[in-house]
């Protein structure tokens, strides 16, 4: 199936049994609110993007992501197998630049972490990959990401309802549901409210049969890379003294 703008134009209209929305909202305006929902509802692996890779300019300290990043699944350096990433929090990269700490400990890789800012021309927030030490070199390819993609807003250009929306197949009756509870809980709010319409569908099997199809997609993960779960380990095993033969 291919989804439009237009087909969740449709959903709205027939699950509010109106032709226009009521004056003081928009069809674009349900719509987003419900992406926006979908977006947060699980983490689809049915949504996991392709490979793509970072350029970089001499001496910028961040990265803008992709417009439809969600989560990070991996990042590495394009340029060699021996250049090193290591994630830490927005605490740490902070303390890094307030102490210009950019002797050995920093050669051959970056620290790196994920943040959010309000672009100079204003629009909302842009992810971006936050970077230490600042990048010596303008340069094309650097890191290679792959990322898990969100539903981005509709309305981003001209063509509104010809808009395509990039879902699975397979999540698109999923969508479709969200759109008209969104729907109705926003024009129909004294017949039921839209959080408890959201309720109902959370502990619906229609949601789990989704997120169970979405989850047997790999079902072998590999090894967890990240977190907590790949921290740099400090081998103190040479403190150890000899213990000797029992008498």
């Amino acid at each position: 199936m291919t989804l439009k703008v237009s087909d969740l134009v449709q959903e709205i209209q027939m699950s509010t049994n109106a032709e226009q929305p009521s004056k003081w909202t928009s069809h674009p305006s349900i719509i987003n609110q419900a992406i926006a929902y979908f977006n947060t509802m699980h983490p689809w692996d049915s949504m996991v993007s392709g490979e793509v890779t970072l350029d970089t300019v001499a001496l910028a300290t961040s990265i803008d992501l992709p417009s439809d990043f969600r989560d990070i699944i991996a990042v590495y350096d394009n340029q060699s197998t021996t250049n090193w990433i290591k994630w830490v929090d927005p605490g740490e990269l902070t303390r890094l630049r307030a102490f210009d700490d950019d002797d050995t400990d920093s050669v051959g890789g970056y620290r790196i972490c994920i943040s959010r800012a309000v672009p100079t021309t204003g629009g909302g927030v842009t992810d971006r990959l936050e970077v230490y030490p600042a990048f010596s070199a303008t340069a094309s390819d650097v890191f290679v990401v792959r990322y898990r993609r969100k539903l981005e807003p509709v309305g981003i250009d001209g063509n509104t309802e010809g808009q395509f929306i990039n879902i699975p197949a397979e999540l698109e009756p999923l969508l479709r549901s969200v759109v008209r509870i969104f729907a109705r809980g926003i024009e129909e709010e004294d017949e039921g409210k839209l959080w408890d319409r959201l309720t109902v569908l959370e502990a619906s099997p229609f949601l789990d049969r989704f997120k169970e199809w979405d989850g047997a997609m790999q079902p072998e993960v590999g090894r967890i890379e990240g977190g907590a779960a790949q921290q740099d380990v400090a081998d103190t095993l040479w403190f150890d003294s000899a213990i000797g033969d029992p008498s």
